[in-house]
């Protein structure tokens, strides 16, 4: 059973930004191009969620066989590290 609750005024903000941002990412194509390379983006998928129990923001980010997570008390600072995960993956691919 989902439990919702009330967030700051802030946090409803971000999340709605977030959302915005992740409807965004979907009507785009689905492939960046950098440094005259093309990376495949088509198969990442982030998740994320409030704990109310933990007081938490979780998320997880998964791609092909990579798999990472963390969790914040701080939405700027969950939805920062998702930003850092992702930006690690596309300089691995742009390596290989």
């Amino acid at each position: 059973m989902i439990k919702y609750t009330s967030y700051p005024e802030t946090h409803t903000k971000l999340l709605s930004q977030y959302l915005i941002m992740k409807k965004s990412i979907r009507k785009s194509e689905s492939t960046l191009n950098v440094k005259a390379n093309t990376i495949n983006l088509s198969n990442m998928q982030i998740n994320l969620w409030y704990s109310p129990e933990l007081q938490q923001w979780r998320w997880t980010l998964t791609q092909d066989r990579e798999q990472m997570s963390g969790q914040q008390p701080i939405l700027r600072d969950a939805m920062n590290d998702v930003a850092n995960s992702v930006e690690y993956l596309l300089d691995i691919q742009q390596v290989e």
